[in-house]
């Protein structure tokens, strides 16, 4: 019988000679460019999962981003607190919360932080409050919840909104003739969650959550249903009531201040004294 063998071509014979660490190197390199090739194509699949679903969101909402509409006709930052009354009788409503004096929306714009109350001429129907009088439900939320109670049974029917776009704290309430009809605060837990998530807040992708529940660990490029929720309060608001920022809007032209911001020579009346036992 003759023997069988195989002669290997110079090339690949000589590999037999290299040294047991320069292979072990080769492969460790070839694992580390494999390992990188994976997470470029991890990456690349994940950004382009999080494009198409923005473009779902925006899709089915139908909303155009918060930021660049508001800065588009709102000259002023969003005041951190307001609330929506359904009525046209302003002197009726300055009697109720002691508010003695006139102020322009544009002065009430840049003085919303201050612990005053200033009120609106309405707008389709709707007249809105700013101020630093508005209870925080962050500092006491049973201050905000007797505010909105003993106006709710007055008026008929308000509505309040809060959002703190850096700490992500948040709120809204809807109140009719001193009853509750949907309320939820979050201020690191949550302090008010009352009555049936409206259609509103689903459709707005809201995330509310219960007492006592605690927030979990995000996942790599998830986003915190908290900080969500903050920026999509005018959202609601829009939706439930009255857009703030094209109220606000309709209200500055009555002062003749442009769309840039610059307002026309004008003094106030005063200062409000308004303000919530």
């Amino acid at each position: 019988m003759n023997d069988f063998s195989i002669e290997l071509p110079g090339r690949v014979s000589t590999l037999w000679g290299v040294p047991p660490i320069a292979v072990l190197l080769m492969g460790c390199f070839l694992g580390v460019v494999g390992v990188g090739v994976l997470f470029a194509f991890l990456i690349r699949r994940h950004n382009r999962e999080q494009g198409l679903r923005r473009r779902h969101n925006r899709a089915v909402d139908q909303l155009t981003q918060l930021t660049s509409a508001r800065h588009r006709v709102l000259p002023y930052p969003l005041p951190p607190r307001w609330l929506v009354v359904r009525s046209s009788n302003t002197v009726y409503l300055r009697e109720l919360l002691g508010l003695r004096t006139t102020v322009p929306w544009s002065e009430a714009l840049t003085r919303a932080r201050e612990r005053t109350l200033f009120i609106s001429n309405p707008v389709n129907g709707w007249t809105l409050l700013v101020g630093g009088a508005i209870p925080d439900p962050a500092q006491d939320i049973d201050a905000l919840f007797r505010c909105l109670t003993r106006v709710s049974t007055d008026v008929g029917e308000v509505q309040f909104f809060a959002g703190d776009r850096v700490l992500n704290f948040h709120a809204w309430a809807r109140l009719r003739d001193g009853r509750t009809l949907r309320a939820y605060a979050w201020s690191g837990e949550v302090q008010w969650n009352e009555g049936w998530m409206t259609l509103e807040e689903r459709l707005l992708g809201l995330r509310c959550r219960g007492y006592g529940e605690e927030v979990g660990a995000l996942r790599y490029g998830e986003i915190p249903a908290e900080q969500t929720n903050a920026e999509r309060v005018p959202l609601l608001a829009r939706r439930w009531s009255i857009d703030f920022a094209a109220a606000s809007e309709v209200l500055l032209a009555q002062e003749g201040v442009e769309s840039g911001g610059e307002e026309t020579d004008g003094e106030s009346d005063g200062d409000d004294d308004g303000h919530f036992a």
